[in-house]
């Protein structure tokens, strides 16, 4: 069942969402971030991947205090 993993990226320390909702995705700063090409600019940038609240991992730790 999608989003009752108590292990979720929401759940997460290394997650930060994208806005004050944590349910609408975030991005995972569990490693550094990753240079990233834009096409359409034709630039490199870097980046944190982008990750889906429900979404898991074997890197996942615990957030302090809950949220």
């Amino acid at each position: 069942m999608e989003g009752t993993n108590p292990m979720s990226c929401k759940d997460c320390h290394h997650f930060k969402p994208r806005d004050e909702e944590a349910d609408s995705g975030g991005s995972c700063r569990r490693y550094p971030p990753q240079m990233v090409f834009l096409i359409e600019e034709e630039q490199t940038v870097s980046a944190f991947p982008l990750v889906e609240a429900t979404h898991w991992c074997g890197e996942f730790k615990a957030q302090f205090g809950g949220h």
